[in-house]
């Protein structure tokens, strides 16, 4: 949880962090200690979200909008509490999902079409416990904001607690490979070889991974 943490405050709230910096190093765990302590009171969004908005006027000159704040706060207990308990049935709330604009895509990438048509009707879509994104929610910007891993070029489409699946932006050949990363424990991933050997394995991925 630390590790998750520590990188959505470096790499969504403030990407301006110097880790070479000792002192920006020093602050940044900080930061994720007071955060893991907040999480254990009743009020810890109102707590959290006050003190990232704190530390963006004392020392960052307000660059970070309150907006922002709020917005990563939700993020972080996103992470910490999720809605979705492993072995509880596939529930997406709406059956219809938005994909990413090609204004946000990497050049040349192309969605493969299976994807495409489940996005218009996932009800028959047998993903076990995996959420697909709404490219046009706020987690769905945030996820986007967060793909960036090592040296892949993500695109995120699914998420099941602490694991994501993406697909590989570098991949343009229209039926782009599947990584599915462990949030909890970068940089471990698995790769699939497309979007259809990944949903063959989704609903059973819990025992996959075993």
């Amino acid at each position: 949880m630390k590790d998750k943490i520590i990188d959505i405050l470096k790499y969504v709230w403030n990407p301006k962090f110097d880790l070479n910096n000792e002192y920006e190093y020093q602050h940044l765990n900080d930061m994720t200690n007071f955060i893991l302590d907040a999480l254990n009171d009743d009020q810890r969004e109102v707590k959290i979200s006050e003190f990232l908005k704190r530390n963006s006027i004392k020392n960052y000159q307000g660059e970070i909008s309150p907006d922002k704040s709020d917005s990563v706060t939700s993020l972080i207990l996103g992470w910490a509490y999720p809605l979705k308990k492993v072995g509880e049935a596939f529930a997406q709330t709406t059956s219809v999902f938005s994909l990413y604009s090609d204004q946000e895509l990497p050049n040349n990438f192309s969605y493969p079409s299976l994807f495409v048509e489940i996005s218009q009707n996932s009800n028959d879509i047998d993903a076990g416990n995996w959420d697909f994104i709404d490219a046009k929610t706020e987690s769905g910007a945030l996820s986007y904001e967060c793909r960036k891993k090592e040296d892949f070029n993500l695109i995120p489409f699914a998420r099941l607690l602490d694991w994501a699946a993406y697909f590989d932006g570098d991949d343009i050949n229209g039926d782009p490979s599947v990584f599915v990363f462990d949030l909890g424990n970068m940089p471990h991933y698995i790769k699939f070889k497309n979007f259809k050997d990944w949903l063959d394995n989704a609903s059973s991925f819990e025992f996959f991974l075993n």
